[in-house]
């Protein structure tokens, strides 16, 4: 199975704490109006606290996915984004890194691998859907989920609540990685065998 499950990924006072910013800042407007008031990027983020957790963590989301993986050339993070998902917010089965006609302007084949965090469990719907592996249930809070950038994944519609997420995409492509800034280790691990 190209599909990871890492339980305790983040601990809970973090997801928290990046919940709450998530919640202080206005996601960015987006060409794609799916997407508008959905994502927030970590160069949006005010508090040098909230960027330096955002780093850490997709840290360590590539150090998984590289062990997971056996991934033995070099591997690079392309984006890091926090989801905020309201309620009756879906998403159809696709791939991070296909090209859709008529959406050739948002495609993104250069991706190989997607990493999601969750950082809450207290919404109704959410569940992640991956078809091919006849998987879909609702991750939980601190769960992390690592998979090829090809794999067909979707999200339930959100009946209740708001679901938050923090996705890494990662690439080969060393031209479309994204600049990591120093930054401080804070401690994001839930334990010694989550991340």
């Amino acid at each position: 199975m190209s599909f990871a499950k890492i339980n305790n990924f983040i601990r809970p006072e973090v997801a928290d704490y990046l919940v709450a910013c998530a919640n202080y800042i206005k996601p960015q407007k987006n060409t794609n109006d799916y997407w508008e008031g959905m994502a927030t990027y970590v160069n949006e983020f005010t508090m040098q606290e909230a960027k330096d957790y955002l780093y850490e963590l997709s840290t360590n989301m590539l150090l998984h996915t590289m062990k997971t993986f056996k991934v033995i050339k070099p591997l690079f993070r392309e984006t890091i984004v926090v989801g905020t998902w309201q309620e009756g917010k879906y998403l159809t089965p696709h791939r991070d890194n296909e090209i859709y006609s008529g959406q050739e302007d948002l495609a993104t084949p250069w991706r190989d691998f997607t990493a999601i965090t969750y950082l809450n469990d207290d919404y109704e719907g959410g569940e992640l859907i991956l078809p091919d592996y006849r998987y879909q249930a609702k991750p939980r809070k601190g769960e992390c989920a690592i998979f090829p950038a090809d794999t067909l994944h979707g999200v339930s519609e959100i009946t209740k609540g708001c679901r938050y997420t923090v996705v890494t995409w990662m690439t080969y492509d060393h031209t479309h990685q994204m600049e990591i800034p120093r930054f401080t280790v804070r401690g994001v691990k839930a334990n010694s065998g989550g991340g």
